[in-house]
Formats: structure tokens, sequence, C-alpha cells
């Protein structure tokens, strides 16, 4: 695929004196909002040909969401694949370090949530979403709609079989949200696939649900099988596209 859209949902204030900024790890870093902002500024100007930054809205604390546009600007959008990317990490995953109290008060209700929504329509009235990839940090495994209930997508059988080529791939554990996980209301996946006719999956990338986890493998280990998995999907875009709809 030649186009590719990457939403960045930045991170909220700094965490309280009780959750210090993490050290360090297999020298990796965890970004702050002004640390992530001006990477992704460098990466757009720097790469004026395939990269385009913007912003699609303002958290509830006011912080600019942005979002990355990455495609050949030389070459007409016409045939090329759609793959909209975000990371939508919960507040008690190693990624999210935000309040987890900040909840809405009924759905798209937070404004993060909302634009993020909103622009993955826009995105798909314009150029249609081939596929959606939502990434988290809380356990690890590769999920996939239905998240709401515990009915069988009408899909099913397409997306496990996208899933048993993962667990071919890296080992990655695979299913449906609602059966491997829980019943999950009101998630972007479920959007992008009921509403938006997307194939789309949630990549887990660590097995703990916490913010200090200890691990058998390394950071770049983990990371490296969610970067093969995912690209893994977008090879298969054209595949599962013409057979979702």
């Amino acid at each position: 695929p030649a186009f590719a859209v990457l939403s960045t949902l930045p991170p909220q204030l700094a965490p309280p004196s009780l959750l210090p900024r993490p050290p360090i790890v297999d020298n990796h870093v965890y970004h702050r909002y002004p640390d992530l902002t001006a990477e992704l500024q460098d990466l757009a100007a720097n790469n004026p040909d395939t990269a385009k930054l913007t912003s699609i809205g303002r958290s509830v604390q006011g912080r600019e969401l942005w979002q990355m546009e990455i495609t050949d600007f030389s070459v007409e959008d016409g045939g090329k694949s759609t793959v909209y990317i975000d990371g939508g990490h919960h507040g008690n995953e190693q990624l999210g370090w935000t309040d987890e109290s900040n909840h809405g008060s009924g759905p798209e209700s937070e404004p993060e949530a909302h634009a993020n929504a909103e622009s993955m329509r826009d995105v798909d009235s314009r150029f249609g979403i081939d596929l959606y990839l939502t990434g988290h940090t809380g356990t690890n495994v590769l999920i996939y709609s239905w998240g709401w209930t515990m009915d069988l997508a009408p899909d099913d059988e397409l997306l496990s079989r996208i899933g048993a080529s993962a667990n071919n791939l890296t080992g990655v554990e695979y299913g449906q949200t609602s059966h491997l996980l829980y019943i999950a209301t009101g998630s972007s996946k479920d959007l992008g696939y009921g509403e938006l006719g997307a194939p789309s999956f949630t990549y887990e990338v660590d097995d703990q649900q916490n913010r200090f986890g200890t691990y058998t493998t390394t950071i770049a280990e983990r990371l490296t099988d969610e970067v093969n998995v995912c690209l893994l999907l977008i090879e298969e875009v054209e595949f599962m596209r013409a057979d979702i709809r």
C-alpha cells in the first residue's frame, strides 16, 4: 500500500509524583507530549514529499491531537490502499500514562475519542479505509471484531484466517475480542469494522496489564513482533477488503 494514515493520540499531563516517568529500558524511552510533537514535526519537515502532519482536534486538556499522513504525494490517490493506524492505549498500560477515572459520559463523549472517530469517518469517505490497526499494550494478543457481543462477526472466518497467519509468523495468540478477552463496548475497532466495513485489528504488544510489568523479552523484541504482524496485515489488505466488501 502506498497510502497510510497514522493517528497519534498524545499523552495527558505529566503523571503525579507517585507515578514517575519510567527510565530508559532496552534503549527505549517513553515519549511525553513535547517530545512526541517535536519528533512528528521533524519527520514532516524532513520528508515533505511523503509526510504531512495535521491536527484532528484537541484533547480535554487542550493539546493537539496529531495525525500524520504518509504517502507518495507525487502519485495520484486512485489505486492506493489506505491503512489507518492509531494508538489507543489505556491509562494503566505501559504507554498510557493517563488518569483512568477521566472517562466520558457516553459514546464518543471524550474529545479525543470523538476526534479520532470523526477522522476515521472522514478518511473513509475520501479514500475508503482498507485496514484499521489500533495499538495497545495491555496483553499479548491480536484481536478482531466483535468486541461488543459474543456473536461471531459476519467475516469471522476471514478474520480468524488472518489471525492464524500472524500466529504462524510470530506465535501471537489471536481471536475475537469478546471471546479472547472480554466484552468491550464502544471500541474504535468495532467502529472501523461495523460502521466503515474495514477489516480491523488490535495488536496488544505487552503481556501484563500494568505500567511496571517484568518481561522475558526486550521491548525491541516485542515491538519487532508487532511490526512484523502489522506488515503482514498490510500485505493482505487487497485480499481482505475484496472478501469483506
